[in-house]
């Protein structure tokens, strides 16, 4: 990746990461503002999806809004999409957060949930949702101030590809509609916001902890765990409250983030009427709800009881290391070769010569290589596996249309170097004096970055002629 993002945005370093994208420590070249760059997987962004993340993006761009880390600016250069946010403080994901306190007292997870609230009502009142609620998407500031993050980005690249995923950090905040391709509000928001209740106040998941999107799939028809309170001193309906934010029906939850965040306050009393019934009702036999002594919440490892459990493995793999161990660091190694532009043929000779074996694993738009060729691997190209190793291929395939790269900063090589075989013709209109693009670079183009048009489109150029220099003084112009 360039340091540089659109000649505006130099990239410093990564914050953090997820199963979907990665987010950068960035500033604004002219003002040296601190910006985080977000830059979503290649993989999971085909032209359809970028072109949705595009008008998304254009709604958020219009906004501001308490607890929501505001959009900025967004670009697509033909390969990956990038999102740009306003930052000045420096942050890191509620996850990162949890497993460096020991303990977080019950006010503070209070008052968090409650700013989450206020953060997603003001995001309904604009007729959106943020979709993808979680520990990733929660970032803590210096001052311990909670906000949200990749409002509405991050689920629609789930709406596209959760079909496709294997995996997904944020899978268990999901709302059993967001695994079927059918139509999603901000009902959604509110059972992630519930599930992370739960984890909160009963320091335990509702389910069992994974990140494996089929197995999650197939807890949307299982009740969840008991709920037990972390402390006897949690307001009497805050278990129904939960119950009921985390309903699988949408239609059995609250009605809208505002109704939710209406019932939630650690000093309320219980409401009158009283809220109605959980549709996942706990069993009679469960435990009481004060049966565990105060202790706020504190971050285990997978979210699970593992004591008994990992003494046990820990046994068994003392046991096997010698053989087990022995036999695997023997196996030989190979370096992934850069397939990219090779045919699936001649990926899968190249592969099977250094005792790898070879799967198509999807194709995607993109004509950055020829149709058919191979686009990127997994791993990738330069990673050390063990032979035998499969390696899957992603192919690039032609759509009818395709979104148009940045141009502008480019020297028209460069631009050309971008798709070289895109089937567009990339045209110099005329070339004029600039005061802050370079001579040779291009300064304007039509049609604009990420407006889509078909192969064999010609896009019209501007080119700079650099700095006029006065024959008189040798000022510039």
């Amino acid at each position: 990746m360039a340091l540089l993002l659109k000649s505006t945005y130099r990239l410093r370093g990564e914050l953090f990461r997820d199963s979907l994208s990665r987010s950068f420590d960035a500033t604004i070249e002219t003002s040296q503002r601190a910006v985080i760059v977000t830059q979503y997987d290649p993989k999971w962004t085909d032209a359809t999806c970028v072109q949705q993340l595009i008008e998304r993006s254009e709604q958020l761009l219009r906004i501001r809004l308490p607890f929501i880390t505001p959009l900025i600016d967004y670009h697509f250069d033909g390969r990956s999409f990038f999102a740009v946010y306003d930052c000045p403080k420096p942050v890191q994901p509620l996850l990162r957060v949890l497993k460096a306190q020991r303990r977080v007292e019950i006010n503070q997870l209070m008052t968090w949930c409650s700013d989450t609230l206020s953060a997603m009502d003001s995001v309904e009142k604009h007729g959106l949702y943020h979709g993808n609620i979680s520990l990733h998407s929660l970032v803590i500031d210096s001052e311990n101030q909670i906000s949200a993050i990749h409002t509405i980005l991050h689920s629609e690249i789930i709406r596209h590809g959760i079909t496709k995923m294997s995996q997904c950090d944020s899978v268990m905040f999901l709302a059993p509609e967001q695994f079927e391709n059918t139509p999603i509000d901000s009902r959604v928001d509110v059972y992630a916001i519930g599930i992370m209740a739960y984890l909160f106040f009963s320091n335990q998941w509702p389910y069992e902890f994974s990140i494996d999107v089929i197995r999650m799939k197939s807890m949307t028809a299982v009740p969840p765990r008991p709920f037990i309170g972390i402390s006897a001193t949690l307001p009497a309906h805050i278990e129904q409250m939960i119950g009921i934010a985390i309903s699988k029906a949408p239609s059995s939850r609250f009605k809208s983030i505002y109704d939710f965040k209406m019932q939630f306050s650690y000093h309320s009393a219980p409401p009158t009427p009283p809220l109605a019934p959980a549709p996942d009702p706990i069993p009679p036999s469960a435990p009481s709800r004060h049966a565990r002594p105060y202790r706020g919440f504190q971050w285990k490892p997978g979210y699970s009881k593992l004591g008994l459990g990992m003494g046990i493995l820990m046994i068994i793999l003392f046991i096997i290391n010698h053989i087990y161990v022995g036999y695997v660091t023997g196996i030989p190694v190979s370096i992934v070769p850069d397939l990219r532009g090779k045919s699936a043929q001649e990926a899968s000779h190249v592969l099977e010569k250094m005792n790898l074996r070879s799967e198509i694993a999807g194709d995607r738009v993109d004509y950055s290589v020829a149709e058919g060729a191979i686009l990127e691997t997994r791993p990738p190209a330069g990673r050390e596996v063990k032979e035998n190793r499969i390696i899957m291929l992603y192919i690039s395939k032609r759509g009818s249309e395709f979104a148009v790269p940045d141009f502008v900063g480019q020297t028209i090589a460069q631009a050309e170097a971008i798709i070289p075989d895109a089937k567009f013709k990339i045209k110099v209109a005329s070339e004029n004096y600039s005061k802050t693009i370079p001579a040779g670079e291009i300064i304007s183009q039509s049609p604009s970055a990420n407006t889509k048009t078909k192969p064999n489109a010609t896009i019209i150029v501007v080119v700079s002629k650099g700095r006029e220099e006065s024959a008189t003084d040798g000022g510039p112009h």
